[in-house]
């Protein structure tokens, strides 16, 4: 520069070789001499190491409780999603054959039916008819009770397994949904943490030296640290109220699952006690009152096993008074009471309110052992990541920053025209004394002076 006089190599040396402590104290006259480039880019930022200690340290911590949070939460909601899919299956694969039960039970119904109308064409003109008529016209009522009981078991079992696997999507859907939900705050807290990173990463081995690394360092990823930062809190905050609430609600349930799924079913029934869905949730879960598809049931065993009997009482009646008609029909309406009252063992099997029970109770199980303690590590993991992690971090970031920028501006600073000591006295070093600035001068320091305060003050 101009006005400048160099000093000695020696001097200079000496200089260098002096404590970190008085190379940042070091000034030089208002000519504007600046220590190397070379040497500058090895100079460590005073203050700045033992600020990015701190930063790094909240930045892992950080890091590991929203990673844990997020881990929970997702496995939380997977493997309960999973038990209650499970739970679902089964019971929609019993449904599947509850209505194939009862598509048999009609065709075996109708099978009879047809049977007594066989008899009836065969054998009304028999001289012997006027004898067994009236049995007959009384069996053949029963068939017809029977079908009419069959088909309301049926109108009651088809909708069940859309029903089921209905309720399957819903829960397929709408809990990872949820968990979604949930974890949205966490992914912002991760989002804020992999600028947070980067920042700390590019100002700590990129900036130096490099105007542009500088930059991205000081600016940009602070500032989107602190944008992402800012919504993450509000998220978390707001999720952490609801998560609050939403836990609250899930573990009263979880207290007197039964009782409350009652009470519900009632809610949903507006308060009508003899709503067929109050009325299930009442038989099965908890053993109060009777099931309208179970009484049905019992209904078409009473009138089978009636059938069966009249049937057999009268059968040797039938031949007497009806010679033509072929043994074949016996046999077959036989074949057919046997096979209704199978389908309706079988039937009885199913819809018994231990099976039923089983699985509402593992669908709570689940909902309670995995999704309540899920709803909790979230709660816990946010709240600290709202209250001490989140703010300390950045904190401790944005004093790190200043600090680093503040040294990296040093290089635009006049060192000073003597008076310190470096080793050596001023009159040793041999600088020459501060004159007149010219005009020059004067701006460069100037225009440095502004852009070092402008980045100051960005930061």
């Amino acid at each position: 520069r101009t006005g400048m006089t160099r000093p000695p190599s020696g001097s200079i040396s000496q200089g260098f070789g002096g404590a970190h402590s008085a190379l940042r104290h070091w000034d030089i006259d208002s000519s504007g001499l600046r220590l190397p480039a070379v040497l500058l880019s090895q100079i460590q930022p005073v203050g700045a190491e033992t600020k990015i200690v701190p930063a790094f340290f909240l930045a892992g911590i950080t890091t590991t409780a929203a990673a844990l949070g997020l881990a929970a939460s997702v496995g939380a909601v997977k493997n309960g999603t999973v038990i209650v899919q499970e739970q679902l299956d089964s019971l929609a694969a019993d449904a599947d054959s509850a209505v194939s039960i009862g598509h048999s039970l009609t065709i075996n119904g109708k099978t009879l039916d047809t049977n007594f109308d066989t008899i009836r064409s065969t054998c009304q003109d028999q001289p012997g008819w006027p004898m067994i008529q009236d049995q007959l016209k009384k069996d053949q009522q029963q068939v017809k009770d029977l079908l009419a009981t069959i088909s309301s078991y049926q109108e009651q079992v088809d909708p069940l397994p859309n029903d089921i696997r209905n309720a399957k999507e819903q829960v397929t859907v709408w809990v990872p949904l949820l968990g979604l939900i949930l974890a949205v705050p966490l992914m912002l807290v991760l989002a804020t943490l992999v600028f947070n990173w980067l920042g700390l990463t590019v100002t700590r081995f990129w900036g130096r030296g490099n105007e542009c690394g500088r930059c991205c360092g000081d600016a940009l990823a602070l500032r989107i640290t602190a944008f992402l930062a800012l919504i993450a809190i509000i998220a978390l905050s707001v999720a952490w109220f609801a998560e609050l609430g939403t836990a609250i609600l899930t573990a009263d349930f979880c207290v007197a699952p039964n009782n409350n799924t009652a009470n519900l079913a009632l809610s949903v029934s507006q308060g009508n006690t003899s709503a067929s869905t109050y009325v299930y949730v009442e038989y099965y879960i908890q053993g109060v009152g009777s099931s309208p598809m179970e009484v049905k049931l019992n209904d078409a065993t009473q009138d089978l096993s009636q059938l069966k009997t009249e049937i057999g009482k009268h059968e040797q009646d039938l031949k007497k008074a009806c010679p033509p008609l072929s043994p074949e029909v016996s046999k077959s309406m036989n074949s057919a009471i046997a096979v209704c009252q199978q389908n309706v063992q079988d039937a009885q099997t199913l819809v018994a309110p231990q099976r039923i029970y089983t699985y509402f109770n593992s669908g709570v199980q689940a909902a309670c052992s995995y999704y309540v303690p899920g709803i909790g590590w979230l709660f816990i993991v946010e709240f600290v990541l709202v209250i001490p992690l989140l703010p300390a971090l950045l904190l401790s970031a944005n004093s790190y920053y200043k600090k680093l920028v503040a040294f990296q501006t040093t290089d635009r600073e006049p060192l000073m025209a003597g008076n310190v000591e470096l080793g050596a006295s001023a009159n040793e070093l041999h600088v020459a004394q501060p004159g007149v600035h010219s005009a020059q001068a004067m701006q460069v320091e100037d225009q440095d002076s502004s852009r070092r305060n402008s980045r100051v003050q960005f930061v």
